[in-house]
């Protein structure tokens, strides 16, 4: 490394060994010609030595000429103290191998994606002559949502300037996991050979493992060349049929079954291609395209039905004062700006809210219906975009684009007429990234300035100008709508740490927390309170409702906003937990009204396995017996997506209104190893619903062991020991309850409180309550704190308290 240093000191300096290969070594260096970092290989001193600089340089530059948008260039290269060079942008995300590594199974959209981004990079490639040969996922590197393929040049190198040669160093072309077979025998490689090390990289990122796995190389090899694919759906039964077969035609081990261009292998995963050399005898004379595209219709058509017979929605007709915001389409390789994708959806969601005229569509609803459609492409093509309006009722979609690095930025966006597809309005700006809020004002306002008559200077301002604050709450409110509700808290905290004042992010932390313990609940409603005034009249309105938390209030709140699914959900949730408390005799049956509302304001979420409503509806559902629509919603839901929060216990709920024993059974054998809010679910369900409670003690003592080794259950530790409190008292066993009673404290004379209420009404210990009706008579003793105290709540709390216990015991 020194004598490679010294020789290219004029051009390059070393700044970092990034990585070693079993070929090469990657160095962070700068170039000093153009002032910018780029990444340096090297490859391996005998193997440099076994190949020879000539021809390897060459063929470095024959593939320098390739460019594409999803291949990462060769700058540079050469040969230096007897080292053979050469250099590519260096890129600040990650690989795909980062990301296995982190996190083994990656969503179904996401791998169809990162799919489609290196098969059009191979197809371009393909078409120029070039074949990659080292097709795996340590050579796909990820900028955001972006894939690159790297490399290009070194195979090809190696192959044609080693030949034998390369073979005598002990070293392969390509690699053991990904090699086609005709590479594992040596044998000539060609377009079909990149489509089977793909084909093994979509199976790795679905299932967590290459298909052929072995202690060596050898093995692999063996396996690969004698045994059949494993089958993906045996591990991921969310894989459609179309892209398990798409995969195993990818992966036939006789080039000419394989697909023979990259387009057919997406084209079959997408179910708008053949994916089979040739048609099943069953239904011979029938094209298999044709069929794939019956069935994908035929689904499509059955699950709009269901969902549209079920609740019944009447024909949405066009709101010319409604408008579809849509992401923005990327225009820019800067990773840095992937985030803005979905997030303008967010940012003009938040100024046009109805107060100077136009309204958006709720983000969550275009956002479901977006990615139905888009089924991993990150664009849609117009006509399907015009298609989203209508079904979400808006008159009007504004489109746009984003062009820029991660210091300037080019917003440009179109208002478009929903009924004829032209667009009326147009606009541009322009400006640094940190001008961001600033940027979205004034691209709304020439919008609007150019429309009805609407006045632009009655829109509302983004609640924060802070760039990382709004960054946080749009990926926050990203991770919401797809019920990731850890993530989501996560990112509302880090956006109110960079502006404790952003009121919008108070509102949505308070909302996440709910669906999990509730620690963060009360903080989040104050945060927003104190600075409520930079809240639209619909949030301000919907804040102060839940902040008097009464049935009432929520009855009111439906009047002043009913095209609110919110608002909706909060008026169901309020009668779903509290209707029996106030002597309302059919809560369940006006609960289920109300969430019907709330899904048929937002459609999406009927076939959303994380919408909220769809949770409560479902469940009681099931307790009403009604089990056929139990199955017909949830199995739509689960078909929709398979990994968030709440569909384990989707699937528990479907296996029960099936009456699939074995599936049950299945099911709880795997519920050691389930997520936090499924077990908080099964510990809530199985008292609420009066199931064996042996499941929520089983439950408890799961999230118990887990919390010395995870986190997640570590933070909520006391939370569960109350809920096991809470779970002694419902079994009848009060001094089990007793001696968990100070993790029931969450406000300063909590515990003595509960003392109390147990002994009132649930069969609790009456002589400790007793002793802390004692203590609590000397605390209320005095006068009350001032009235700005904030104290003054708790003095109260603990007057009424005790007044019930006088009131019953004297």
């Amino acid at each position: 490394v020194p004598l490679l240093a010294q020789a290219l000191r004029d051009r390059y300096v070393l700044e970092k060994e990034l990585g070693r290969g079993g070929m090469a070594t990657v160095y962070c260096a700068r170039d000093l010609r153009h002032d910018r970092l780029v990444a340096l290989k090297v490859l391996h001193p005998e193997l440099a030595a076994t190949l020879g600089p000539e021809r390897f340089l060459r063929e470095i530059r024959l593939t320098s000429s390739l460019q594409h948008p999803h291949i990462l260039p060769v700058f540079d290269s050469g040969d230096a103290a007897g080292q053979l060079w050469y250099t590519m942008p260096y890129v600040r995300g990650e690989s795909l191998r980062d990301r296995l590594r982190r996190e083994v199974q990656l969503r179904m959209d996401s791998a169809l994606d990162i799919t489609r981004q290196v098969a059009d990079a191979l197809g371009y490639a393909h078409r120029q002559g070039i074949i990659h040969r080292d097709v795996k996922p340590e050579n796909i590197l990820l900028e955001g949502e972006r894939a690159v393929v790297a490399d290009f040049g070194i195979a090809r190198a190696l192959d044609l300037a080693g030949g034998e040669r390369l073979t005598q160093t002990g070293l392969a072309l390509g690699t053991p996991s990904y090699m086609s077979p005709e590479q594992a025998v040596g044998s000539p490689a060609d377009a079909r050979s990149d489509i089977y090390s793909l084909g093994c990289v979509l199976y790795e990122m679905l299932a967590g493992e290459p298909p052929f796995t072995g202690p060596t190389a050898q093995a692999i090899m063996a396996r690969r060349l004698s045994s059949p694919v494993p089958t993906l759906r045996t591990v991921r039964e969310t894989v459609t049929p179309a892209v398990e077969r798409a995969i195993e035609v990818a992966l036939a081990k006789v080039p000419a079954d394989r697909f023979a261009t990259t387009d057919e292998f997406v084209a079959a995963l997408y179910g708008a291609g053949p994916s089979d050399a040739k048609p099943s005898p069953a239904v011979r004379g029938i094209p298999r395209r044709w069929i794939a595209i019956a069935a994908g219709i035929a689904v499509a058509v059955v699950a709009a039905a269901l969902v549209l017979q079920w609740w019944s929605t009447p024909a949405i007709h066009p709101d010319s004062g409604l408008v579809a915001v849509v992401p923005f389409r990327i225009a820019s390789s800067d990773s840095s700006l992937a985030y803005l994708h979905e997030g303008l959806v967010d940012l003009f969601a938040a100024k046009l809210n109805g107060e100077a005229g136009p309204r958006s569509v709720d983000p969550r609803a275009v956002m479901r219906l977006w990615n139905a459609s888009a089924e991993g492409r990150s664009d849609l093509p117009e006509g399907e975009v015009l298609r989203l309006a209508r079904r979400v009722g808006a008159g009007r979609l504004l489109t746009g684009s984003i062009v820029g690095t991660g210091e300037r930025l080019v917003l440009s966006a179109a208002v478009v007429d929903v009924s004829t597809g032209r667009p009326r309005q147009q606009a541009t700006v322009d400006g640094s990234h940190d001008s961001l809020p600033y940027l979205v004002d004034r691209l709304a306002g020439q919008l609007l300035a150019l429309g009805d008559g609407f006045q632009s200077q009655q829109l509302a301002s983004l609640t924060s100008a802070s760039l990382p604050a709004l960054r946080a709450y749009l990926t926050g409110a990203s991770a919401a709508r797809a019920g990731r509700w850890s993530v989501a808290i996560g990112d509302f905290n880090r956006a109110l740490k960079h502006d404790s004042t952003f009121a919008l992010a108070g509102l949505r932390l308070a909302a996440a927390s709910a669906w999990l313990d509730g620690s963060e609940y009360e903080r989040g409603h104050n945060l927003a309170w104190a600075a409520k005034d930079g809240l639209s009249w619909r949030d301000r309105t919907f804040l102060e409702a839940v902040r008097r938390g009464t049935l009432r209030a929520m009855q009111e709140l439906v009047q002043k906003i009913p095209d609110s699914p919110e608002a909706w959900y909060g008026l169901g949730d309020k009668y779903y937990h509290d209707g029996a408390l106030h002597g309302v005799t059919d809560a369940d049956d006006k609960a289920l009204d109300a969430f019907r509302r709330a899904l048929t304001l937002d459609t999406a979420s009927a076939t959303n396995p994380n919408a909220e409503p769809l949770m409560h509806f479902a469940g009681l559902a099931l307790a009403a017996g009604d089990s056929a629509t139990v199955r017909r919603l949830l199995s739509l839901a689960l078909a929709q997506d398979s990994t968030g929060e709440f569909t384990a216990m989707h699937r528990l709920d479907l296996a029960r209104a099936s009456g699939d024993t074995a599936a049950i059974a299945r099911w709880r054998a795997t519920l050691d190893r389930t997520n936090f809010q499924t077990l908080l679910l099964v510990i809530w369900g199985s008292q609420e619903n009066g199931e064996d409670v042996r499941e929520a003690q089983r439950a408890i003592e799961i999230a118990r062991r887990r919390a010395g080794r995870e986190p997640e259950f570590r933070e909520a530790s006391g939370f569960v020991r109350g809920l096991a409190h809470d779970l002694a008292l419902n079994r009848g066993r009060p001094l089990e309850a007793l001696s968990l009673k100070h993790l029931r404290s969450y406000h300063p004379r909590g515990e003595i409180r509960t003392l109390i209420d147990d002994a009132l009404y649930w069969g609790g210990d009456t002589t400790a309550a007793g002793e802390a009706a004692e203590k609590t008579a000397k605390v209320v003793a005095g006068p009350p704190p001032p009235e700005a105290d904030s104290s003054l709540h708790a003095y109260y709390y603990d007057v009424c308290t005790l007044e019930q216990w006088r009131l019953a015991h004297g």
